[in-house]
């Protein structure tokens, strides 16, 4: 599996901080090669002089008509 991180926008208020990003996800299981991209967002907490990742969400990018399905 290889990634690669783009549209990276990283945001500080006070002891939080969180980031914004999208992972190019490229994988390769018995021969089959898949790439996906996935829009994430992590949160961080500062404790003492240290970043510490509270939380992570990703959710896969949405492409086409939506209704094209109905």
């Amino acid at each position: 599996m290889r990634f690669s991180i783009t549209d990276v926008h990283a945001h500080v208020e006070g002891a939080f901080g969180w980031v914004t990003c999208t992972e190019n996800i490229l994988s390769e299981s018995r021969g089959n090669i898949s790439v996906t991209s996935v829009l994430a967002t992590n949160i961080f907490e500062r404790i003492g002089v240290e970043w510490l990742l509270i939380h992570h969400h990703a959710s896969h990018i949405l492409t086409g008509d939506p209704s094209a399905g109905a």
